[in-house]
């Protein structure tokens, strides 16, 4: 007499089947039911309990590693069990002391970096072997075979492996061998135990109740063997439930014909009503969905969210469940990886990684300080003291250009010490804070987060001072405020616990952000379990804790192919090219099983709401697909089916609002001396203007990675300033020295201007690179300079100018700037004009992008909305007017040689110029420049020019004109404030 199968369809319930066999037996505490997961268990429990009525003594109920566990022990194979940690550690002793396994990992002499990687994706693979009931013989033979089939096609592939890993069979016999010498268990070597013969008997089985498996479906060759074993029990029952592939996964019985062959899968057609898709652009639009359509007066345990990726888990906490208060349970795996500690822990080694000695890399400190728990940390109660200090030293690194910078320096660095006191005088709590104070706080952050991380000298060393870290961060932070904080630190502190007692721990790695790599191994598979025993109430589960399991109706979230298919062989040393030919499970076995839980729990559900993200980076589940299919070849309409769930947003472009001009603008205006690039702001939008010039709105600075254009603009400005300051240059015809002296003499003022800017990490990364670019650049400058310009006198350098301007209607106003150079310059004749000598104000430009006014196409008849695109600038037109009419102050009290060559000159004596020095070849575009071989009448150019620059005054003056956005949207594709204003669509 042997064991029975049964099949059930789809739309019965397979636990209350289950327990409909065992209520009202009364060997009921002798049976034994086996499920795939713990979670039918508790369904079962429930049901049983309502059955019977009363308090009784529960069946065995085992999840399949927990009645494995129970086979092992009972055969004798017991001992304690060991984790992919102490394997690692194996492996490694192994290959150290048994030369003819070769090279592991497809090195020799591998250092741990190297090594552990590769083992703990090794250990996984031996595991799935040695669950395959695999023997070395066997793995050994396939050697053997590829040897034999070398350059035969598919084999060529497999012999490439061979040639890679040419240890690997040889490993896993001597890896498992080594664990039995230790009297060491792994899972799979309790399976392979549990599938011996005589196992079943050892534990007792035949004398028990019924024995019970049931909803099985991708099982390993050890599940086999030990499912053909029960089958000898004539108290076995094996029940399945039909869906997709199930005859495929059940062949291995027909074929002993120990069940009746399963007929093929045919999927019903859904009844009309039962399923509803709905379509989103994110997943949180699918939360939003949801709790709008979920039964929230009438929910209970036959009700559940389905969750396949963990992204849209705590959405839903926080958006569905508050309303379901104690009436809701969440069994699904959380990942360590995706909690802030974890984050925290990768951005100290990120920081770490990129260190240059004792210097930090500022961006990554900056990401690190920054991060919640960091700036969290208290003073007395509260974290504000803190994240007061962190925001003035980032405003303090915005200032400089140095990207690298050690803790001590940090620490007592006294121009951001003083920032921080004045900041904090505003502070009433904080008023009596002293410098002293505020060195002790950073250092308190340091020595808890980043120091003791700076020497690491073991495994066990690290784990060690990452407890430490999440001691302080529970201790010292606002962290143990977060309602999950407990929770993942204690899963955190698990795997740390894990690491600390593991064969590694006295290991230690070459490299220092090896510990960082490793650790993100460690923890890569490590869940908070969400792990909920009571049957109460709306379910939240994943894929996996739906198996067996039937509701009446069921929510399934993120039904799309990156949460619910599988790609890829995963994280593995065999590729599923040889996992076929080892008959591991393949992609293909996977896919099977994800698509056989997927139709059971929809076609067991009498109403089922799919959710799935619909946008450029995500596509809808194949699963999805073919039930939309079979659904439309029944008839149904899809438009009908699928609930589009996205905002009622209206994409119309609507114009920005222009800001008038009150009362308190006119008064800030009037008192205001305007500027060159004010002016321009104007000219491109006077809605810019309004924001830039009236409300003093900066576009906020973030400190990058790298120097930005503007503040390398800043370092050449600053050294030819220094360049032509020194050396007698001033006030004289430049004379140039030999050419290796000038650029010594030039080398000198950039280095002073680096130093000026706070660039000192010019010896090493990035700053190296920047500053060799730098040095390259004003070298091609000075060439210029020698071999391009021709005789000049430079007569000033950062020379101020201020002038004021009468205007027709608005009265007096008053013009500022600041230019770069002025020059006296012998000009050759050319176009038919003769040689002449010229004031010429020098505008540096490090951009390649600007331009001087077009004389030949601007006239002050043009459309004034049209204005931007011929006038385009009014910087060097302003900066004649200054000259021509204003008074100079000169940098660094130079002798003053402008005002004595302006005496007596006329429009006609003056010209400005734009020195492109960010341009691959250095040039200078004159204000006058040629246009079809011909020179422009200065004295009508410039009172064009003239006459625009007051045209732009009185309109800025003209209360009754509202600052209005510029009609040119070319005009928004760089500008700072276009999502102010409304105009974001504009792209760059």
């Amino acid at each position: 007499m042997s064991g029975e199968f049964k099949l059930l369809r789809q739309d019965e319930d397979l636990v209350s089947f289950i327990a409909g066999q065992l209520a009202g037996r009364k060997d009921l505490a002798d049976c034994v039911v086996i499920f795939p997961g713990r979670r039918p268990g508790h369904f079962l429990r429930k049901q049983l309990f309502e059955a019977v009525g009363k308090s009784f003594e529960c069946p065995a109920i085992y999840s399949m590693d927990e009645f494995v566990s129970s086979l092992a022990e009972a055969a004798g194979a017991v001992g304690p069990e060991i984790g992919e940690l102490d394997a690692a550690a194996i492996m490694r002793d192994l290959e150290a002391k048994t030369p003819s396994l070769g090279p592991l990992a497809g090195k020799g002499a591998v250092d741990l970096d190297w090594f552990l990687p590769w083992a703990f994706k090794a250990f996984a693979d031996l595991e799935e072997i040695k669950k395959e009931l695999v023997s070395p013989r066997d793995l050994g033979s396939l050697d053997s075979g590829l040897d034999a089939g070398e350059g035969a096609g598919m084999f060529k592939r497999a012999k490439d492996f061979s040639g890679k890993f040419g240890g690997f069979s040889k490993l896993y016999g001597a890896f498992y061998a080594e664990l039995e010498r230790q009297g060491l268990r792994t899972q799979a070597m309790k399976y392979a135990a549990a599938a011996e013969p005589g196992a079943l008997e050892k534990a007792g089985l035949a004398n028990k109740g019924l024995v019970i498996m049931a909803g099985f479906f991708l099982l390993s060759k050890a599940e086999q063997k030990l499912i053909e074993n029960l089958f000898k029990l004539p108290n076995f029952r094996l029940l399945a439930q039909e869906g997709p592939g199930l005859g495929e996964r059940l062949a291995f019985l027909v074929k002993k014909h120990l069940i009746p062959a399963v007929k093929p899968y045919k999927a019903p057609v859904p009844p009309e009503g039962k399923f509803t898709f709905h379509k989103a652009a994110d997943t949180h639009s699918e939360v939003f969905a949801l709790n709008r359509i979920i039964d929230k007066k009438n929910c209970d345990e036959g009700d559940v969210i389905v969750i396949p990726a963990p992204a849209a888990l705590f959405p839903v906490v926080h958006n569905i469940l508050p309303d379901f208060k104690d009436n809701n349970n969440i069994a699904i795996g959380y990942p360590v990886s995706h909690t802030p500690v974890y984050s925290l822990v990768e951005s100290v080694g990120k920081l770490l990684d990129r260190a240059d000695g004792a210097a930090y890399f500022i961006p990554d400190y900056l990401d690190l300080v920054f991060h919640p728990y960091v700036k969290g940390v208290l003073r007395g109660n509260s974290p504000e003291l803190t994240r007061i200090i962190l925001q003035v030293l980032q405003e303090h690194f915005l200032g400089r250009m140095s990207r690298y910078a050690s803790l001590a320096a940090i620490e007592t660095d006294g121009e951001f010490l003083d920032s921080a006191l004045k900041r904090l005088a505003h502070y009433a709590d904080y008023k009596d804070v002293a410098a002293a104070d505020i060195t002790a706080h950073l250092r308190l952050i340091h020595d808890a987060i980043i120091r003791p991380f700076e020497k690491i000298d073991s495994v066990g060393d690290f784990a060690a001072k990452l407890l430490q870290l999440v001691s302080f961060i529970s201790a010292s932070t606002t962290a143990h405020r977060h309602p999950y904080w407990e929770d993942f630190s204690g899963t955190f502190l698990s795997v740390l616990d894990g690491i600390s007692g593991s064969r590694l721990a006295p290991e230690g790695f070459r490299d220092r952000p090896s510990y960082f790599k490793f650790f993100g191994a460690a923890v890569k598979g490590a869940v908070y379990p969400f792990e909920g025993t009571p049957v109460k109430g709306l379910q939240v589960l994943g894929l996996i804790e739906t198996r067996g399991l039937k509701f009446k109706r069921v929510y399934f979230l993120d039904a799309n192919a990156d949460a619910l298919n599988v790609t890829g062989s995963g994280d593995a040393v065999l590729s599923d090219f040889m996992r076929g030919l080892l008959k591991l499970p393949t992609c293909r076995e996977r896919e099977a099983a994800r698509k056989y839980y997927f139709e059971t729990l929809l076609g067991g559900a009498g109403e089922a709401h799919i959710f799935y993200r619909d946008n450029s980076k995500s596509e809808k589940s194949p699963f999805v697909e073919e039930l939309l299919f079979r659904l439309e070849s029944a008839g149904a309409d899809r438009e009908a089916l699928e609930d589009k769930v996205f905002f009622n947003l209206n994409f119309g472009n609507k114009e920005p609002e222009a800001a008038p001009k009150t009362p308190q603008v006119m008064k800030k205006l009037e008192a205001t001396a305007f500027s060159p690039s004010a002016l321009n702001n104007y000219l491109a939008c006077p809605l810019k203007f309004y924001f830039t010039n009236v409300l003093g709105l900066r576009e906020q600075e973030e400190v990058s990675e790298e120097i930005s254009r503007a503040s390398i603009g800043n370092i050449v400005h600053r050294a030819l300033e220094l360049f032509f300051l020194r050396g007698n240059r001033l006030g004289r015809p430049f004379a140039p020295g030999e050419f290796k002296d000038e650029l010594a003499a030039l080398k000198v003022c950039l280095r002073e201007a680096l130093l000026e800017f706070h660039l000192t990490d010019t010896d090493r990364g990035y700053g190296y690179v920047m500053y060799r670019q730098i040095e390259k650049r004003l070298e091609d400058i000075l060439h210029y300079h020698i071999e391009g310009l021709g005789a000049f006198t430079p007569l000033a350098v950062e020379a101020e100018f201020e002038a004021e301007l009468e205007l027709p209607l608005s009265g007096i106003v008053r013009l500022r700037g600041k230019a770069d150079r002025i020059d006296l310059r012998q000009q050759a004749a050319s176009y038919g004009q003769p040689a002449v000598s010229k004031i010429v104000i020098v505008d540096y430009k490090t951009g390649s992008m600007a331009k001087v006014p077009s004389w030949h196409g601007f006239t002050l008849e043009t459309p004034r909305p049209e204005w931007s695109k011929t006038l385009r600038s009014v910087q060097l037109p302003v900066y004649v007017l200054l000259a021509m009419t204003g008074k100079v102050k000169l940098a660094g009290g130079a002798k003053d040689h402008v005002t004595p060559a302006l005496k007596g000159l006329t429009v006609n004596d003056f010209d400005a110029r734009l020195m492109m020095l960010g341009k691959q070849d250095i040039t200078e575009e004159s204000l006058y420049k040629p246009y079809s071989h011909k020179l422009p009448d200065v004295p009508s150019a410039f009172a064009k020019y003239k006459g625009a620059v007051c045209a732009l005054l009185e309109e800025i003056l003209d209360p009754d004109r509202p600052f209005e956005p510029t009609k040119r949207e070319d005009d928004c594709k760089h500008c700072p404030f276009k999502v102010m204003c409304g105009r974001q669509w504009v792209k760059e």
